[in-house]
């Protein structure tokens, strides 16, 4: 009886340093209709699917894209991925011949779309939330809509996150090409602060397409090691991983 006891207590000592010691934490775990999985917890996020994935930290400013298939990685800030996006962009566009360039609008001033949010009330209840749905115009025209769940829990997990969206922002006017996209526009910003996207569907042409469609959501103790790149894969610079995942090269 005593032998189980000591164990019970040892167990309970053992959990208690470990999150104590900040190497586990309690966060948001998400899954989509796809297979793909979310993490956020401590202000960092991680996407992951079969064929790529991407890691945010808040507190670090670092932006992670690594590719599972592969066992490739890039890290850096914010703003050396809009540094060698811009590069990237640059290269593309002085192969193209001016007739594709003028069609594309590069070079031009583009104006950025009218961005308008409506509230279309209760969305009724998605992965075991409540959510408030909405409706996402460009220029008069349905661009998105969204269910957002508002639980207060998951709006504090998210908070820290949302305000690397505006470091998104200078990417679109880093890029000379194209209409600015409404995912950056300061209203768009303004709804994700709101909640938690639980679901969304995109109108492109007036067709739907499901973006994202969670389907399983729950609170539970989330270790750091989650938010790391697993060790073995290769580490490359922007512009090299992105131009390895376009060109499906095994390198």
């Amino acid at each position: 009886m005593r032998k189980h006891i000591r164990l019970s207590v040892f167990v309970i000592i053992s959990i208690t340093l470990l999150l104590l010691s900040g190497l586990v934490h309690a966060g948001i775990f998400m899954v989509e209709e796809d297979g793909s999985k979310t993490y956020i917890s401590n202000g960092k996020l991680k996407e992951v699917s079969e064929e790529d994935g991407m890691i945010m930290d808040s507190k670090s400013g670092d932006f992670i894209y690594f590719s599972p298939m592969k066992k490739i990685y890039t890290q850096g800030k914010i703003s050396d991925f809009c540094e060698s996006m811009a590069k990237m962009m640059e290269q593309m566009l002085a192969s193209m011949p001016p007739e594709y360039k003028k069609m594309l609008g590069a070079g031009q001033e583009q104006k950025p779309p009218k961005v308008e949010v409506v509230s279309e009330g209760d969305g009724g209840t998605i992965a075991g939330y409540k959510t408030e749905k909405y409706k996402v115009l460009a220029n008069g025209t349905l661009h998105e809509r969204i269910w957002l769940a508002t639980d207060a829990s998951l709006i504090k997990e998210i908070k820290s996150l949302v305000g690397m969206l505006s470091e998104f922002q200078k990417c679109s006017k880093q890029m000379d090409f194209g209409t600015p996209p409404v995912e950056m526009s300061s209203e768009y910003i303004k709804l994700m602060e709101k909640g938690l996207t639980l679901k969304s569907i995109a109108y492109v042409e007036g067709s739907e397409e499901i973006s994202s469609h969670t389907v399983s959501l729950e609170i539970k103790e989330i270790p750091d090691s989650e938010f790391q790149v697993p060790t073995g894969y290769k580490q490359m610079s922007f512009s090299e991983y992105f131009q390895s995942q376009m060109s499906g090269s095994e390198e």
